[in-house]
């Protein structure tokens, strides 16, 4: 299941930061700037968990 933290600087910008996690693999995270960049990233990461590509 994918989770997106809202994280904001302190000069204001927003950052998104996607987690993905899964019994049996290893935590998958990464940070973007756009919230459709951070559900894209957790759609694919799924998907790999899926497939098994992701050691």
């Amino acid at each position: 299941m994918g989770t997106i933290s809202k994280k904001i600087a302190k000069n204001g910008a927003a950052a998104y930061q996607a987690k993905c996690r899964r019994k049996g693999f290893p935590t998958q995270s990464k940070t973007f700037h756009e919230l459709k960049d951070a559900k894209t990233y957790i759609r694919a990461t799924e998907r790999a968990f899926d497939l098994g590509e992701i050691p």
